[in-house]
């Protein structure tokens, strides 16, 4: 009796392993594009633009967040919606979830905005996003160091290119 139950919770416990050592599978999805949005007046220094968002709309109908098992972002590139408005210092990229704190996912200095790259300079370290995009919501800020005072609205868009796995 007791050999028997041995046999079974060895089967169990191996049957476990081996799911849980399966083999994470790519997600294609297309590049995400969000729109953040700094309310006005804007006024010279920091200011914050943000925008919710849910990644479960950019996943294929059969996968769900909660089976996301490797995240990365392989870019970010910044634009900004109003040619007049004054062009920002630097930004600086964060995701937050409602259970997770804020994280710093890049940034853009000032000597490549100059040049005209608003690529995003990722963070070498990635693995918070797993946990954040299985949250309910997502939320994107983007800071931005202005060199002058703008009184109006100002939209930053955000092309995200994730490098999402799963498993089944």
């Amino acid at each position: 009796m007791i050999n028997s139950f041995l046999k079974t919770q060895f089967i169990a416990l191996l049957v476990i392993v081996l799911w849980g050592c399966g083999k994470s599978e790519p997600i294609q999805t297309d590049v995400q594009k969000l729109e953040t949005i700094a309310v006005g007046p804007l006024f010279e220094g920091v200011n914050t633009a943000t925008v919710e968002f849910d990644i479960q709309k950019l996943l294929p109908g059969e996968v769900k967040k909660d089976q996301l098992s490797e995240v990365r972002i392989k870019s970010i590139l910044i634009g900004l919606s109003n040619s007049e408005a004054p062009v920002p210092n630097s930004f600086t990229v964060l995701l937050a979830s409602p259970n997770t704190s804020m994280k710093e996912c890049g940034f853009i200095k000032e000597e490549s905005i100059k040049m005209n790259n608003y690529q995003v300079s990722l963070a070498e370290e990635q693995d918070f996003l797993v946990e954040i995009l299985q949250d309910n919501m997502q939320t994107l800020v983007i800071d931005f160091d202005l060199k002058e005072d703008w009184f109006d609205d100002l939209t930053v868009t955000a092309a995200i290119d994730w490098e999402l796995k799963f498993k089944k």
